[in-house]
């Protein structure tokens, strides 16, 4: 009618049947055009994965790898489902592909290889570890600049590596959608002396994980992350109170060793007063060594009381002592006392401790490296027993310098000098101090003719004072 008469008023009247018209071809279309097969298989992949079917969603996933090619979404999921069932060689392969170090292929394939070397890190620190995870990290963030989860792993990997300001950078941004960050940032504002802000973000965090706990009684995690965030405000007593209140719920073994390692950070607290109250520190670290014996860390600071040479570490004695004949902790209060005969010179007392404590304890690594210096030092010395004592330490925690240093020196009695030579440099970066690693160097140099090289090492030993000390803590290893 409008198209012979060309009048809009009959057009207008005829546009809704016209409509209908075109929404009725347009779903008839629809209902006879096939569903695309990919988008099935991708939407069946995806149900199978969310319930956990991974046998299944792998099937789906390889499925549409041969129908649509090596896409990197569908890679990673296959990538995924390898780490679920525990395909550690297509795990590998597939990551690889999608996170080269090189350049940036996938974003949440980047963070979940630098996650696996962050985990993965040893207890001194692994400078080449960190440094690809930093890379993985800015990969990933370039794909995702808005990551939280990038930017906190950032955070924490600029945190354990020193870089105090970077990690505030980058934690700041994200404690308000993960609380979970906020005590990391207050011990980033405090290691940088940022004590007003170290407090406030402390204080969130004591309050985030409070409620978190309080929801959960007897959720032990909670309740230890509530007590960490409480003694790092220095409240100690109600650290203790609060782990103490679990252990009565719960009895959970991490609680008394989140226990103990409260009252370390407590007697740690006391080194910053003008005078330090050993016989208090003492206190603290006994009552510790009740909840925990097991804790090593107990052994540096139990060490620093009985070298105190005072009424406190006569006390200390007396307590370990006690312990042994309570049966309490043997391995470890042998440790302990070995290790502080064999400072005052008493090789005989030093040696019987210290093979008790190894009998007890066959993984106590202290224990065998100070054994295995003992049994070198005797007459006549005890050679290659004190070295089979050092190569399970050496092998394990090649990172400790008094391991490498203890392990070259019974080489070089042994007049093996290019071997000796390998181990004591190994221990050089973090025994600078340590003069007598210095003259080890310096004679095992001269034996292999190296003189000029020797003169150095030994000018170095004559410039530092008898008793320097070495920049490397004795290990705070946990007992197996």
């Amino acid at each position: 009618m409008w198209h012979t008469s060309a009048s809009l008023r009959h057009f207008v009247g005829g546009l809704p049947a016209l409509l209908l018209l075109l929404a009725v071809v347009v779903m008839t279309v629809l209902i006879r055009r096939p569903i695309d097969r990919s988008s099935q298989y991708y939407i069946a992949a995806n149900n199978t994965l969310a319930r956990g079917d991974y046998q299944t969603a792998r099937l789906y996933y390889d499925r549409l790898l041969e129908m649509q090619g090596p896409r990197n979404e569908t890679l990673f999921r296959l990538l995924e489902i390898s780490e679920a069932v525990g395909d550690t060689e297509r795990f590998r392969l597939l990551l690889d592909r999608l996170a080269p170090l090189d350049n940036l292929v996938y974003g949440p394939a980047h963070l979940k290889k630098s996650q696996i070397l962050l985990a993965t890190l040893s207890g001194q620190g692994d400078l080449e570890r960190l440094m690809r995870a930093e890379t993985h990290l800015k990969h990933a963030l370039r794909a995702s600049p808005q990551s939280n989860d990038a930017r906190a792993s950032l955070g924490y990997l600029y945190m354990i590596s020193g870089e105090r300001e970077k990690a505030i950078q980058y934690l700041k941004p994200v404690v308000s959608e993960r609380p979970e960050y906020l005590l990391l940032l207050a011990k980033a504002y405090a290691s940088i002396g940022d004590k007003e802000n170290a407090l406030q973000f402390g204080t969130q965090a004591q309050h985030h994980y409070q409620q978190l706990s309080e929801a959960e009684p007897t959720n032990s995690t909670r309740r230890i992350q509530w007590a960490d965030a409480t003694a790092f405000l220095e409240q100690f007593p109600e650290a203790i109170n609060i782990l103490g209140r679990g252990i009565l719920l719960d009895g959970n073994e991490e609680l008394r060793k989140a226990m103990a390692l409260v009252y370390i950070s407590w007697s740690d607290s006391l080194e910053r007063q003008q005078v330090v109250d050993r016989e208090e520190q003492f206190r603290l670290l006994s009552t510790g060594l009740m909840a925990n014996p097991n804790e090593m860390a107990f052994f540096q600071r139990i060490m620093a009381v009985l070298a105190s040479d005072g009424p406190a570490a006569d006390q200390a004695r007396e307590f370990l002592t006690a312990m042994l004949a309570k049966g309490d902790t043997p391995a470890l209060a042998h440790l302990l006392l070995g290790t502080d005969a064999g400072v005052r010179g008493e090789d005989d007392l030093a040696m019987h401790h210290l093979e008790m404590a190894i009998n007890m304890e066959p993984n106590m690594a202290p224990a065998a490296n100070n054994l295995a210096w003992h049994l070198s030092r005797q007459s006549p010395p005890k050679l290659e027993e004190a070295l089979a004592l050092t190569e399970n330490l050496v092998k394990r925690w090649p990172q400790y310098g008094h391991y490498r240093d203890t392990r070259g020196q019974i080489l070089l009695q042994m007049g093996r000098h290019e071997e000796a030579l390998v181990e004591l440099l190994a221990a050089l970066p973090q025994l600078q101090r340590y003069r007598p690693l210095h003259v080890a160097i310096a004679q095992a140099y001269d034996e292999l003719g190296m003189t000029e090289l020797s003169r150095k090492h030994l000018a170095i030993a004559e410039s530092l004072p008898e008793n320097a000390a070495d920049q490397q803590p004795l290990p705070e290893l946990q007992l197996p």
